[in-house]
Order: C-alpha cells, then structure tokens, then sequence
C-alpha cells in the first residue's frame, strides 16, 4: 500500500498535517506542517534521505503553528504500539501478532491494519469520520485501559496520546545498522464507524488498585512541613534503580511522550524546590517545546500525581520498581530536611505552664549532629549513605536539652524543654540515671506530654545532648528555694529568673522548685498593677497598706537575725478586705491564687511552701478552723525557719531540708490566733512572742461588690513589682 492511501485512511481531511524528523545525532527535532497530504509526504521522504527517522502526527490541526493538544482538530484512527525484540514483552513480531489476536477475538473489536515500524507492530483502527479530539480521548483512554485487563502489552504512552507521532509506512527505521524498512503488512483498509468502534471498546475503565486515601495526621503533617523536594535527587536516584521508572520514561522519551504522562512529570517537578530547572529539563526536547507553554502547564497542576495515577496513565511502567507499595507519589524520592535557619529558631511561644502569662521569645539551640530541627520544627537524624543523606524524623515537636544540673536530691539531671503546639513551652528536669534507661525514660517524659510508641530513638538523642553540654559546658546547681542566692545577697530567685543587679539569668527547675515555677510568673503592666494598688491608699486602711508593705519587707528579714515572724489579720465579720491584702501582697512575684495557701492546706504543705519561698512571702488564707495545737505547733515549726525532720519517701534515710528560711508569714482567718491558743493552752507566751495579732475593724472600705471586683483584677495583674523592687 503506498503512503498516500494509507495516510488518507487514517487521518481526517481537514486540518494541518505535521511531519517530524528525529536523528540520532540531533539534539532538536525538525517538525513542520503542511495543508495537504502530498505535500507532507514529500517533505517526509526528504528527511529520510537526510538520515532523519520520518513521523507523522495523527491528529490534524487547527494552526500550522504547533503540535500541543489544545491546537489539535482532528483524529480519524486509534492505535497501539506493540514493542518487539529481546528485553521488550515480545521477542518477536509473530509472537506480538498473535497477541493482539487474541486481544480482538476476547474483546470483538474489529480487525486492525498493521504496519512493521522496523522493530514492532503499530496497530490501527481507522474509523469513518474524524472525530474531534475531547470526544476521542475518553475511547482511546478506555482502549489503553483494555489492554492492560487483558494483557496485551502495548506502550501505554502511545494509546491516548492525542498529539502521538508514528513512522511514516514506506520509510526507514534508522535505529539499527542497516535500517529496517517501515512497511504496511495488511493492504485491506477496513473502517468502522466511530459509534461502532465506541461500542465495541466499553465504557467501564478498568480499576487500578492502589492505595485507599486516608486523613493525613497533625503530627505527620507538622513533620512533612520540614521536608522539601528536589527533582535531581529523583532522577539521581532513578539513574541507579532506586529512583521513579516513570519519570525515567518521560524524561527519556520527550520527544514522543504523550501530553498527559508529560503533564504527571511535571505535576512533580513543579513542586520541587528546583522546579524551576526541573519542569524544562523534561520538557525542552519535545517539537512543541516552548518555555513559556511550559510554565503555564506546571501551574496548572493541582500537586504531585500519586503513583497511582502514573500507573493509571501509564500501566506497566511501575513493573519491578523497588519502591513500589512503600511511597504514594514519586515526589516523596527527592525528599529532604529543610534544616533550620537562624531565623527560623527564634520562635514566639507561653510557657505551657502559665497560660494566661505573655509569650516569650525562645532562642532553640543547634542541635548537636547528626541531629538536625525542620524549618517547621522536629527532630531529625541525617544518616549518611552511599547515593544520597536520608533523614529519619525523630519527633514532631522541638525538645531539647537546656544544661545540664546537678541536683541535691535527684543527682545530675538534665533541664528538658519541649515545645508542644497548643499548649506552649514546657520545662522539666530528667534525672540523668533515667536517661539511659528506656523505661524509666519513658516514666518521666510521659507525664509531660510526650507520647511515643517507640522511645529509643528520642532517647539516644537525649544522650547524644548530655554528651554534647559535658564537652561543652559545665553543669549548673538547681537550686532547690527561692529568695537570696547566698549570705552575700548577690542574686534573688524568683521561679525561673535569678536576679542580679545587672542582668537576669535563667534559674533552672529542680525537683522541689519545678512545679512552682508557674505560680511566679507576670501578666499586666507595672503600671497597671500600681493602678490596682491605689485601691489601698486611702485614709483608714493603714493596716491594708501594712500588710502590703510586708510582701516588699520579707526579703529584708535575711539582714536580721530572726528567722521568721508571723502576722495575722482577723475579724469576726467578712467584707473588710482581708483575703484581698493577702491577694494584693501574693499579685508583688506572682499569681496570688497560686501563691497562696488556703484553709484546706495541711501545716507540713505551709512548711514546704515556707522552705521553697525561702525569703518570699507566705500569704495563708484562712486559719479559722485550725485548733489550737496545730497553730501552736505551726508557730514554732515556722519560726525556727526550718520544717521537722522526716524520712525520705521510699528510703530509709532523712529528707534533704534546705537552708533556713527568713520570711514573714501574713495569715487571715475570722479568729484571733492567739485566741485559739489559749484555749488550748493556759499561758502561751512562746506563741504570743512569734505572731503579731492584728484586728482588722471597719475601715473605709466601700461594699462588698467593690472588694470583689478588686480581687478580679488581682487575678488578672500580677507579678510586675519584684523585679525593679
């Protein structure tokens, strides 16, 4: 059959018709276009006597401008490419015959034309009328989809490529040495209508499994948010047989790649941070190539194709890859860690703690190798390999070692802290015996929020930390009490602040000051709370501006040498501000509710906060209900500035106390001390020596209502004084 009749048969009358020249030796292709048939077939002979490989597009178009699906008018035929020769799915042309024999006898399609392209079989069904390309598509998709039910191993990039190219019959297949003659083998033209053709295809697509969409956890989210791809480390990848098949197809074969398995390429090299390079290096050898085409496609794409849909549009093309089953799109291949900036590790955050407390601004640390944080937060581990680095995420949130400790009771301890998205910064000590126990690890990070199946991995990090301060740093003392740092009153602790008289270091947690270290801390202004206070000065309310006083005055008590004293504000009645002085003189370090002890406390929790607070202030509300013993005995306890002895819990030996606290004690009740007392012991004269005893009378205080808006606002300004104090 010549060339002529056969192309007549195959392709619609109207359009544009274009011929393409390839070569080995040929970086770009030659493609031109043509108003008749006669016309493109002279140019194709002339290309093959130049040495060209000659192809015809099979669509007809609307411009003789561009071979791009969207210029295309036209198709009059669907087609199939079966490869032939050792390493193909057909050794052998007859053995591919006889496939595509069976293929039609099982599915009823009508006979085909056949041409020997030099190496395989094109196939062809030539229908009636040329068929514009939308309505095409969904039979040839439908075709590629039979195929593949019933294994007739055809190029899946070739069955649905609207703009697909195939050698022109009666020209030279260049590729082997001589060239092997491009011959029609059957001379009959049969043509079927397209709505016979139509109905002879189906209309159900086959069903590619793959895998089932799933919702995408928070913490895996906050995890990939790090990671970034880069389409080089793909096709690095691919080169040695560990990367994408499929994009190894496409970048390969440009210049006959079908619209949209070039399309799927680029939805993944459009979102890799070297996109800009990648969407034209798998672009720029196809005829229609134009880098301004090029962008607009990539924009287009709504994200990565899955592998899923690379094997929809191209069956076949995952066979044997190794990372079939284990990745959902091709993108994950050129993952890595975006490590973090300089910038990026300064973050805003509250500590977890003290919720209504203002954000602070945390510096995170580099972490020591081969550790590294996501631009988006986490822990990492670069492990080194042979192609390229892999990063195995460690855990989703920040956490890290802050310094090491040494800490009276627990030993060497490590100071944690762990950043933890809805509910801010968290800081804990970690006894430095539990760090390399997984366990006993376990014990003591979940309770602060760390949930994790397998804890190993977050555990060597730790220790990989302890070892990186030992060599860089020395441990620091945790100290166990607040107030005066030593007898040479050089700093003064408050919660996590050590204050100097120039400058404030952090003080780190111990084990008896940690789950204190959210009562002392600051909301408000200075201003605003001095604003509060005036609430006190007025005539009358001497004795409220004296237990206020006492809050700035307990500090002072460690230039005497007293231990401690104790003041308590009574009246039968209520409404005249008593629990507020004592709010007012907790809101000068902290929040006064926290601060406080109330009446459902027990002495030895007094005298432990007592021994914390050390110089601070001990506010006591409320000691109506005591008897007369336990304040009797309170009285001596706490002014001899030290709690009882008594036995560690779970050791036969005594628990550790610290050093003497010198403070001043402001309790309130609606009885007088002292009258509690003496009705439990005739002559209390010891008693009497260590309370001042003060009734609180009707002062100019305005209602009860008044009062309690007072204490709602010491509630919301606290802990701005001590610090210029």
């Amino acid at each position: 059959m010549d060339t002529l009749a056969f192309l007549r048969a195959v392709l619609a009358e109207e359009g544009f018709y274009c011929i393409v020249g390839l070569k080995k030796e040929s970086d770009r292709p030659v493609q031109k276009f043509f108003p008749t048939l006669d016309a493109a077939i002279e140019v194709a002979k002339q290309l093959q006597e130049n040495g060209f490989d000659s192809y015809y597009a099979l669509a007809t178009f609307v411009e003789g401008t561009s071979r791009k699906v969207t210029n295309a008018k036209l198709l009059k035929a669907f087609w199939l490419d079966l490869d032939c020769g050792v390493g193909k799915k057909y050794l052998t042309q007859p053995e591919a015959i006889q496939a595509l024999r069976t293929f039609c006898k099982t599915t009823g399609l009508p006979r085909p034309m056949l041409v020997n392209s030099g190496r395989g079989i094109h196939v062809y069904w030539p229908v009636e009328e040329g068929v514009p390309a939308d309505i095409w598509l969904p039979v040839a998709q439908t075709l590629k989809d039979l195929c593949v039910k019933h294994n007739l191993h055809a190029d899946p990039s070739c069955t649905a490529d609207v703009a697909r190219v195939l050698r022109v019959p009666n020209t030279l297949n260049f590729k082997d040495e001589p060239p092997n003659p491009v011959e029609v083998l059957n001379s009959a033209i049969i043509t079927t209508p397209f709505k016979a053709f139509k109905e002879a295809v189906g209309t159900a697509p086959m069903v590619v499994k793959g895998y089932a969409p799933r919702e995408m956890d928070e913490a895996t989210q906050l995890l990939l948010g790090s990671y970034i791809s880069k389409f080089k480390r793909i096709l690095d990848k691919t080169l040695v047989g560990t990367g994408c098949q499929q994009l190894g197809h496409i970048a390969t074969n440009q210049t006959t790649i079908e619209e949209p398995l070039w399309r799927a390429g680029l939805s993944v090299a459009n979102y890799c941070v070297d996109r800009d390079k990648a969407i034209h290096l798998i672009s720029k050898k196809h005829p229609d190539y134009s880098p301004e085409h090029t962008v607009r496609k990539a924009a287009l794409t709504k994200g990565p194709y899955t592998c899923e849909t690379f094997g929809k549009l191209n069956p076949g093309g995952c066979e044997g890859c190794p990372n079939k089953g284990i990745i959902r799109s091709p993108i994950t291949l050129g993952r890595e860690v975006q490590e973090a900036s300089d910038e990026d590790n300064i973050v805003q955050a509250k500590p977890a703690d003290a919720p209504t407390a203002p954000a602070q601004t945390y510096t995170i640390p580099k972490y020591p190798a081969p550790y590294l944080r996501g631009k988006n937060g986490g822990v990492f581990k670069r492990i080194r390999g042979e192609d390229a680095d892999i990063e195995i995420p460690i855990y989703h949130n920040d956490i890290y070692v802050v310094r090491r400790l040494v800490d009276p009771e627990l030993g060497e301890a490590v100071l944690i802290r762990l950043h933890l998205p809805k509910d801010g910064v968290r800081e804990f000590t970690v006894p430095l015996v539990a760090v390399t126990s997984k366990e006993e690890f376990r014990k003591h990070m979940a309770p602060k929020g760390v949930a994790m199946a397998k804890i190993d991995e977050l555990m060597y990090y730790i220790i990989d930390w302890v070892t990186h301060l030992q060599m860089n740093a020395t441990a620091d003392i945790a100290r166990r009490q607040f107030g005066w740092t030593d007898e040479h009153l050089t700093g003064f602790i408050v919660g996590d602040k050590e204050i100097r008289a120039d400058r404030i270091n952090l003080n780190p947690p111990s084990r008896s000051t940690a789950a204190m270290f959210p009562y002392f801390t600051s909301r408000g202004t200075l201003e605003e709370w001095k604003a509060t206070m005036e609430f006190f000065n007025k005539p009358g309310m001497e004795l409220h501006q004296f237990g206020i006083g006492l809050s700035f005055g307990s500090p002072l008590m460690a230039f005497t040498a007293v231990n401690a004293s104790m003041v308590h504000l009574w009246s039968p009645g209520s409404g005249l501000g008593k629990t507020a002085v004592l709010q007012a003189a907790a809101s000068v370090w902290g929040n006064p509710d926290e601060i406080m002890t109330t009446e459902n406390d027990t002495i030895n929790t007094r005298m432990n906060r007592a021994e914390v607070y050390k110089n601070i202030i001990l506010p006591m509300d409320e000691l109506t209900n005591a008897t007369g013993k336990e304040l009797s005995d309170m009285l001596y306890m706490y002014t001899s500035g030290h709690q009882r002895n008594r036995m560690s819990r779970g050791s036969n030996v005594e628990r550790f106390r610290g050093d003497a606290w010198q403070q001043i004690g402001l309790s309130t009740g609606n009885k007088s001390v002292m009258d509690i007392i003496a009705a439990f012991k005739a002559m209390p004269k010891g008693e009497a020596a260590r309370v001042l005893d003060l009734e609180v009378t009707a002062a100019n205080l305005p209602n009860k209502t008044i009062t309690d808006e007072l204490s709602l606002r010491l509630k919301r300004v606290y802990g701005t004084a001590y610090i210029p104090y």
